[in-house]
């Protein structure tokens, strides 16, 4: 559901923000910044996050449905 959009991620280094997306994110471990700088993705915290939204999401569906009737 929410593969196309983006968060920008933050270098350590110079502070420049790089979007990627969210499909992008959960395939790969790390990019390197403009600067030159390697920025690593902990997947394992990502994939937790979005569980975390998806979860979220589903009860507001629920709640929609609830709320129609």
């Amino acid at each position: 559901m929410f593969d196309k959009a983006e968060i920008p991620i933050e270098c350590s280094n110079c502070g420049r923000k790089t979007k990627k997306t969210v499909a992008w994110l959960k395939n790969n471990k790390a990019f390197t910044c403009g600067c030159g700088t390697r920025i690593s993705i902990n997947a394992s915290q990502f994939n937790r996050e979005m569980k975390k939204v998806d979860k979220s999401v589903d009860e507001f569906k629920r709640a929609l449905k609830r709320f129609g009737k």
